[in-house]
């Protein structure tokens, strides 16, 4: 007989297994949907007849079947859902408004799949970077020199690749163009002379004239904002004419407009606890504000100086990966359909009437929104049959965690540091669980115990 003289453990409820499935999608269709719709804001006409189209008010209705009848039957369980469309015309009262049948959303079954033409689908979760800022080195070929570099990555818009050479000089690559000086991007956001820009770095700063932020603005040829939006558009729209109009344009659309450039609630919150900052996690706070700029380029500095404070990131930390889910990535799938919705609404408006503000209806096709969620779900990477050899197996497909798939990795670019088991990796993915072969790392599973927070985060 053993005795134990140890207190007894508290014995925890045992979680549901398939909850992050079911919470997601659950997200997807109260919240991500609404987001979506929010998101493409209103179509304007291009023939300048101020007409606007917008969305609102989604509406799922009851399931056309069950799902024994959809397995049966060899069908999708699915259900109607329906938009409602305003379009009206500009500095009038005259509008329009109709609701449109967007075609059939399927729904997510009780056990956390999908019934897809009556076979069983599983979307397994993805496991990729977390948006906001990382800090790394890469070292210098000739000098030998660690030198820092920094990453800005959004939801959505360009990529920011911020380096510093062996010569001193700051540069960023704007969605992996030609590099300019860091000092450019600092002028379109604000800091538009080198006073300004030399006053503001003066705290990091050792010696004035021999400083990263000096070396920089020597090699900068440009000495306001319009200089600076014209070197941006010249990288980015090699050899079309330079016209100070369309480098603003451009500029604007990259980093101010937020259909275009997003950090989303994770970058901001990311961003906010790499660097100190205090800004709210609001939508207005979603683009990148100047004071994120300037403390990134302070970072930086702190590493190039060798400052103890300042640190470098593990990119394939858990802190840095997120999940993302089932209802992220059909929401990712629908903003699509939507931007090519967008594009037909307004060929179509030109083909209209000038005199008659048109029926939301003859405008709308619900093609490409339902046909990128239905060929996600039938050909996705991330889409999948269940597995149902035993019970157990296809729980433990639901909890398959994978860094393939859309926007993530290929099993051929995939580094030995990827694959390995990381500390922090234990107690929230099973460090042993992972195929043998090409895929070994790249898939793993989810620990019985673990969860994931509002953010994505394991």
């Amino acid at each position: 007989m053993r005795i134990t003289f140890s207190k007894p453990n508290v014995d925890l409820p045992f979680p549901d297994p398939v909850a992050i499935q079911k919470d997601s999608y659950k997200w997807f269709l109260e919240k991500g949907i609404p987001g979506v719709l929010k998101e493409v804001g209103e179509i304007h006409d291009t023939t300048g007849r101020g007409w606007s189209l917008s969305f609102s008010d989604p509406v799922i209705e009851d399931p056309a079947r069950s799902v024994a009848e959809a397995k049966e039957k060899g069908l999708t369980y699915d259900a109607p859902w329906y938009i409602t469309a305003t379009i009206k015309k500009i500095g009038t009262n005259e509008q329009k408004k109709k609701d449109i049948y967007m075609g059939n959303i399927p729904l997510m079954t009780s056990e956390g799949v999908f019934v897809v033409n009556g076979v069983t689908k599983v979307i397994i979760n993805q496991l990729s970077r977390a948006q906001g800022v990382v800090f790394t080195s890469i070292k210098d070929k000739t000098s030998g020199l660690n030198l820092p570099t920094a990453k800005i990555l959004p939801t959505s818009g360009v990529w920011l690749d911020f380096e510093i050479s062996k010569h001193g000089v700051m540069t960023v690559k704007i969605d992996r163009k030609r590099k300019l000086p860091l000092t450019v991007l600092l002028r379109l956001f604000g800091l538009g002379s080198n006073e300004e820009i030399l006053s503001t770095f003066e705290d990091v700063v050792e010696d004035p004239l021999d400083s990263l932020i000096t070396k920089t603005l020597e090699k900068d040829s440009t000495s306001d904002y319009d200089g600076a939006v014209l070197e941006v558009y010249k990288k980015m729209r090699p050899g079309d004419p330079l016209v100070l109009e369309n480098a603003r344009y451009l500029c604007d659309d990259l980093f101010f407009n937020s259909k275009r450039y997003n950090l989303g609630a994770v970058g901001r919150f990311k961003i906010n606890r790499r660097l100190g900052g205090d800004l709210p996690i609001e939508e207005k706070y979603f683009l990148l504000q100047q004071s994120d700029l300037i403390d990134i380029v302070k970072y930086l500095i702190k590493l190039y100086q060798g400052s103890g404070d300042a640190f470098y990131d593990d990119i394939d930390s858990l802190a840095n990966r997120r999940i993302r889910s089932v209802g992220e990535l059909v929401r990712s799938e629908m903003r699509y359909g939507f931007y090519q919705l967008e594009r037909l609404v307004r060929e179509k408006m030109a083909l209209q009437p000038k005199e008659v503000l048109p029926d939301p209806s003859i405008l709308i096709s619900p093609k490409p929104v339902s046909a990128r969620i239905i060929s996600y779900l039938a050909s996705g990477q991330l889409s999948q049959l269940l597995g149902e050899y035993n019970p157990l197996e296809s729980l433990d497909h639901k909890r398959r965690l994978s860094v393939l798939g859309k926007g993530g990795l290929t099993r051929e670019r995939a580094s030995y540091a990827v694959r390995d088991a990381h500390p922090t990796h234990y107690g929230k993915i099973g460090p042993i669980r992972s195929p043998e072969g090409t895929n070994i790392g790249l898939v793993t599973y989810l620990a019985v115990r673990a969860r994931v927070n509002s953010y994505g985060f394991l």
